[in-house]
């Protein structure tokens, strides 16, 4: 993945401090990261308005009505920081541990929070993260790619069957900033929760501390210790590969 695209619409009830500019019209933005530096010899964000001039966010970070984007130098990463006030995402791109073997190519971890309770929304969240949101305290495990007996490189097979509504192809969508597919409560105006009790993977209570969801991958400061223990750099550069299988 090159960039990490966020399509958003503004919404105020009233104008305060955090909407002065609300003029009692949604704006759609569309945000685009730039997750690889690639030719570009930094990374960036860009927000993108119909009718407007494009923005570059910087670290200082800009508001569009209750929208806030912001881009965060890290020491060794940078990251995407977008809030409406109900849902906060992150995105933090990171250079693989074997850079050099990795050119161009960056480590994405991306994380989605909701700062409300997403559970009683009368439009009931959905899309692969947000239909976890489904109003109960149990949590669904889907099928998972098995690490532990593969060769050093391999190729990964699951789509979290089990854990999701339909397949994987219901959620694909026809372009970056696109809103639209099976599932897709973008436009609308109640929703009811998926039904947890036709998905098939293995249902567990969910614990307090299971208030966010997202995508992760290992990386030198969350390492496997018990089924996979690392010793070396090589050993750790195995893991790696395997995760993320190189050319």
């Amino acid at each position: 993945m090159e960039s990490v695209y966020v399509t958003a619409r503004t919404y105020c009830e009233h104008a305060s401090e955090h909407c002065k500019s609300w003029t009692g019209r949604s704006r759609l933005l569309s945000i685009e990261f730039n997750a690889t530096k690639g030719l570009h010899q930094t990374h960036f964000a860009l927000v993108r308005e119909q009718g407007r001039p494009s923005v570059q966010i910087d670290s200082k970070g800009m508001r569009f009505d209750n929208v806030f984007v912001q881009l965060r130098e890290h020491q060794k990463a940078t990251s995407l920081y977008v809030t409406t006030g109900q849902w906060r995402l992150t995105a933090v791109s990171k250079n693989f541990p074997n850079p050099d073997a990795n050119l161009g190519r960056m480590l994405l971890h991306v994380g989605v929070e909701a700062l409300y309770d997403a559970d009683s929304d009368p439009v009931a969240p959905h899309g692969l993260i947000g239909q976890s949101y489904d109003g109960d305290a149990i949590a669904i495990d889907g099928k998972q790619d098995d690490y532990r007996n593969s060769d050093d490189v391999m190729t990964t097979e699951a789509q979290a069957e089990g854990a999701i509504e339909g397949t994987g192809v219901d959620y694909m969508m026809s372009g970056p900033f696109a809103t639209d597919f099976k599932y897709s409560r973008f436009n609308a105006v109640k929703a009811a929760h998926r039904d947890v009790s036709r998905l098939s993977g293995k249902k567990r209570y969910r614990s307090n501390n299971d208030k966010s969801a997202g995508s992760t991958t290992f990386s030198t400061d969350a390492l496997p210790t018990a089924a996979e223990p690392v010793a070396t750099r090589p050993d750790f550069e195995r893991i790696i590969n395997r995760i993320h299988p190189q050319k």
